[in-house]
């Protein structure tokens, strides 16, 4: 019931507090900049027992890895996407061929 809305970011830190605080899910992939773990830091939920910080650390930099906290289950989770498998238009563009 209620207000259903997705937010989309590049930049954590730019949202409103109060924004990051009423979310019930959070998709999260890899962040570099200081201030957007910190953002996320601020509304973790006191269910997890380590920083979000240390979780995306634990990620690494390999593609398709997101770091997912559900408010529903009190639950958080470093998952794997699965590579797409049909062709996209934005592909990577390669100087090779592939054979």
């Amino acid at each position: 019931p209620g207000l259903s809305i997705i937010f989309a970011t590049q930049r954590p830190a730019a949202l409103h507090p109060d924004v990051m605080s009423q979310s019930d899910i959070i998709i999260c992939h890899r962040l570099t900049a200081q201030d957007d773990i910190t953002a996320l830091e601020a509304v973790r939920p006191t269910y997890m027992r380590e920083g979000i910080g240390d979780s995306l650390r634990k990620m690494g930099t390999e593609k398709g890895v997101a770091f997912i906290v559900d408010d529903n289950s009190e639950s958080a989770h470093v998952v794997r996407m699965r590579p797409r498998k049909s062709w996209h238009g934005g592909d990577e563009p390669s100087a090779l061929l592939k054979f």
